[in-house]
Order: C-alpha cells, then sequence, then structure tokens
C-alpha cells in the first residue's frame, strides 16, 4: 500500500460563517465544494445514525491538493461532535505565502488578533522563514511562512 498525497485537511467547526470569513474572505481561499450531506453513505462513515452535516472544501491558490475543509454537524449531533476547544499546539495549518507582511496586516485589519507579528527565524536545511501566527474562530492555530533568501 502506498499512500499518494494529502488531499485535504478537514476541522470540525461550531461557527461555519465564521470560518468561511476567516478563510475566504480575509485570507481569499476560494470554495470549491459546498455540500449539505446525511443518509446512510454518511451514518456508515462516521459510524453514527441521523447525521447531517455541511462540508465547504477550500482550495488555496490554483493547487487541487492540500485543500482545507471545514465541517459543521447540524442537529443534535452538533454537540456530540464538537467536544472541547482545542488545547494550544494540538494542532495547527501552515500555510505559505510569497507577502507575509501582507497577509499579517490584512488578518489585523478586518480585526483578527495575531499572535505575534512576523518575525524570521533560521531553520537549518530550510533557510530562513519569516513566521506568524493567529487563531481561527474555532482556536486552531495557523502559521503563516514565507521563505526568504
Amino acid at each position: 500500500m502506498m499512500l499518494n498525497l494529502l488531499h485535504h485537511s478537514t476541522i470540525v467547526v461550531s461557527d461555519l460563517e465564521g470560518s468561511l470569513r476567516f478563510y475566504r474572505d480575509i485570507l481569499g481561499l476560494k470554495i470549491v465544494v459546498d455540500q449539505e450531506m446525511q443518509g446512510h453513505e454518511i451514518n456508515k462513515i462516521l459510524g453514527m445514525d441521523d447525521v447531517r452535516l455541511r462540508v465547504v472544501l477550500l482550495q488555496i491558490g490554483e493547487q487541487e491538493t492540500g485543500l482545507i475543509g471545514l465541517l459543521c454537524f447540524n442537529g443534535q449531533k452538533k454537540q456530540q461532535m464538537i467536544g472541547q476547544p482545542p488545547e494550544p499546539f494540538h494542532h495547527a495549518l501552515v500555510l505559505t505565502t510569497d507577502d507575509i507582511d501582507g497577509v499579517y496586516n490584512r488578518l489585523r485589519d478586518a480585526g483578527e488578533n495575531p499572535i505575534s507579528e512576523p518575525v524570521t527565524v533560521a531553520i537549518g536545511g530550510v533557510g530562513s522563514v519569516k513566521i506568524f501566527t493567529c487563531r481561527d474562530p474555532n482556536g486552531v492555530l495557523v502559521e503563516f511562512d514565507q521563505f526568504v533568501t
């Protein structure tokens, strides 16, 4: 068995519209799938009964893989599936850009609170990377990287 690539990574969200504001409206990701799902197949995949959900897949640039999925459960299952907010640094999304200062300013101007301003760090084997982080509306740590020479 060989794995080929990471198609997408999905975040279970409680506020889909807030998440879309962050990823689509502020960061400029493009929606490629927006679908409500329910029925026997979804119940079987998740091992649950009476599941109703909405899934949105967001594309970064022109790439067809490495998508970000937002999954929101509807109805009674929503509270069971959301659970507690993630612990700090439990997981993170890392996105690259060629304009880290522009991304930082765009988030700040939209009322988001980045954890720090961009900082340049030397990383062995990679070179220097300008990095800053913030949290999305679900508490997920989002890291933005710009490789510099």
